[in-house]
C-alpha cells in the first residue's frame, strides 16, 4: 500500500532524466515512512536528553565552582605578606650582574687595559647571561666591587 491507502502503484519519472521517461518509479509502502518518521523522532528526543543533560552538568559546575570561591577562608597571611617588601626576580638579579660587568668592561675599555683583562670580562658577562654556575662567585666579587 502507498501513503493514501491504495495498491502499490508506479508513478512516471516526469521528465526529470531523458534515460527515465521509459521506467517507472515505485512508492515506497507505508510502513517504511512510518519507520523513517519514528526513527527521526527518536534521534530528536535523544538529542534533546543530551542536550540538557549537558546544560544542566554546566549549571551545576558554575554553581559548584561559585560557592567554593564564595566559601573559601580568609587569607590570613595577607597583613604580613603585606609588611616584607617582595623579593627581585633572579632574572632582575642577573641583570644587575651583567650592568656591573659592563661598567668594568668600558672601565677596562677606557683605560686601555690588558687584552687578557678584557677576554676574562667578557667570559664572565657571557658565562652570567647564560647562567652559568661558575660565573656565581665571579659575580657576587665583580658586583661588590
Amino acid at each position: 500500500m502507498n501513503h493514501k491507502g491504495c495498491e502499490q502503484e508506479s508513478v512516471p519519472a516526469a521528465g526529470l532524466f531523458p534515460a527515465l521517461d521509459t521506467r517507472t518509479v515505485e512508492m515506497p509502502e507505508e510502513a517504511l515512512w512510518q519507520r523513517i518518521r519514528s526513527t527521526r523522532s527518536a534521534q530528536r528526543r535523544r538529542r534533546q536528553r543530551i542536550r540538557g543533560s549537558a546544560i544542566g552538568l554546566g549549571g551545576i559546575l558554575v554553581g559548584a565552582g561559585l560557592m567554593l570561591a564564595l566559601n573559601a577562608p580568609p587569607d590570613v597571611d595577607a597583613p604580613a605578606m603585606a609588611e616584607q617588601p617582595p623579593a627581585p626576580p633572579a632574572s632582575a638579579l642577573a641583570g644587575s650582574a651583567v650592568r656591573a660587568i659592563d661598567r668594568r668592561l668600558q672601565a677596562a675599555y677606557d683605560r686601555n687595559a690588558h687584552p687578557d683583562e678584557i677576554r676574562r670580562l667578557w667570559q664572565l658577562r657571557d658565562a652570567t647571561v647564560t647562567g652559568s654556575d661558575q660565573a656565581g662567585a665571579v659575580t657576587t666579587t665583580v658586583l661588590e666591587l
